[in-house]
C-alpha cells in the first residue's frame, strides 16, 4: 500500500514512555507514516532545559534553607548582643552603639539574600527568593526580641515597635538587592565557563 500510494516510511526513535505520549497520541513500531507522496521529518525538541538549578519552580528551597541558615546564625547573636549589652538593649541606651550591630544584621541579610538568589533564572525569581528569606528570619528575630525585652521587663515602647516596622520593610528591600546581586554573579560565572569551553578547542 506504502509502494501503491508513494507514502515514505522513516524511521524515527521511539520516544520514552515516561515522558509522554507523542503529539499523535500513539507509538509507531519504529517507522511514521506520512501523507500521500509528502516527505516529513520529526523534529523530537530536547527535554533537557539550560536552566539553572530550581529555573522552573517559584522557590528553590535548598538555597533558601542555606540563606535561612546563614543569615540566622549572623544576626541572631548579633541582635542577642544588642539586646543584652550592659543589661539592656543597646537602643535604650544612649549613644550609636547600637549601629554596629544593624549594620552587621544587614551585610548579613545582603549576603543571605545572594545565597538564597544565585540559582534563579529570572529577576522576579531571585527577589522572590530574597522576600521568602526575609520576612520569615525578621519575624524570628522580632520575636525573640519582644521575648527577651518581656523577660527582662524591658516592655515594648512604641518608638521600638515602629523600628521593628521599618527593619521587615528594610531586611526584605535588602535581601531582594543581595537575590539580585547573586543573581547577576551567577550568570557572570556561567557564562565565563562557556567562554573558557569555546576558548579551549581553539587552542588546541
Amino acid at each position: 500500500m506504502g509502494s501503491t500510494l508513494g507514502v515514505s516510511r522513516l524511521p524515527v526513535d521511539i520516544p520514552d514512555l515516561s515522558e509522554g505520549l507523542p503529539a499523535s497520541g500513539h507509538l509507531g513500531s519504529g517507522s511514521v507514516s506520512t501523507q500521500v507522496g509528502v516527505t516529513e521529518s520529526i523534529d523530537v525538541p530536547s527535554l533537557q532545559s539550560a536552566a539553572p538549578p530550581g529555573g522552573h519552580r517559584a522557590i528553590h528551597y535548598r538555597s533558601l534553607s542555606n540563606a535561612m541558615l546563614f543569615t540566622l546564625v549572623i544576626s541572631g547573636p548579633m541582635m542577642l548582643w544588642e539586646s543584652m549589652w550592659r543589661g539592656q538593649p543597646m537602643i535604650d541606651q544612649p549613644g550609636d552603639l547600637w549601629i554596629a550591630p544593624t549594620v552587621i544584621v544587614t551585610a548579613a541579610f545582603f549576603v543571605g539574600g545572594a545565597i538564597a538568589g544565585r540559582h534563579r533564572r529570572r529577576s522576579t525569581g531571585a527577589i522572590a527568593q530574597g522576600i521568602a528569606l526575609a520576612i520569615p528570619v525578621s519575624f524570628i528575630l522580632i520575636i525573640a526580641d519582644i521575648g527577651l525585652r518581656l523577660y527582662l521587663n524591658k516592655g515594648l515602647p512604641l518608638p521600638v515597635a515602629e523600628l521593628w516596622l521599618y527593619a521587615l520593610v528594610g531586611t526584605v528591600v535588602v535581601a531582594s538587592l543581595g537575590a539580585l546581586f547573586g543573581r547577576w554573579l551567577y550568570l557572570r560565572e556561567k557564562k565565563r565557563k562557556r567562554m573558557r569551553k569555546r576558548i579551549s578547542p581553539a587552542r588546541r
